[in-house]
């Protein structure tokens, strides 16, 4: 499904939108696949771990992290990324107030842009520059940002 993004943000075919968060998220130090609404199930994580075979200590540190999951959002809700790492892919959107801050932040997080599946450094920082461009356009009007699938 590709996602259309207003304000000259970006349009993102296929999976690339979900891959561009999760570059982001990585380079905010924020573990997206962790976070409520993203998968994070406790059960089936114990499944997925071979935790019976582990020592003691090692299964109960297992226990207690996925015990934790998912990772409520108000864990970086001082972190201006979350508008866009929070949002559905498909009717979702940016309010028009945090535009501004996020394309702060997304500026900040431009240098920490690493490789990610399918996407080199470069097409990654540059679809982030176009993605704060947009933003700020979104602020100046003083308009929500909005995804469309």
């Amino acid at each position: 499904m590709s996602i259309d993004v207003s304000h000259g943000c970006g349009h993102f075919p296929g999976g690339s939108f979900a891959r561009w968060r999760r570059a982001v998220a990585k380079a905010a130090g924020i573990p997206l696949p962790l976070m409520d609404g993203y998968g994070a199930e406790p059960a089936a994580l114990a499944r997925g771990l071979a935790v019976d075979s582990e020592p003691w200590d090692v299964r109960r540190w297992v226990e207690e992290v996925i015990a934790c999951l998912p990772i409520p959002w108000s864990t970086f809700a001082h972190d201006p990324i979350v508008p866009l790492l929070n949002t559905p892919d498909d009717d979702g959107g940016i309010a028009a107030v945090a535009c501004g801050s996020l394309a702060d932040r997304l500026e900040q997080l431009l240098a920490l842009l690493t490789d990610g599946p399918g996407d080199d450094v470069d097409r990654l920082r540059a679809r982030t520059r176009t993605f704060i461009d947009g933003l700020r356009r979104a602020a100046v009007a003083g308009e929500d940002v909005t995804l469309s699938g």
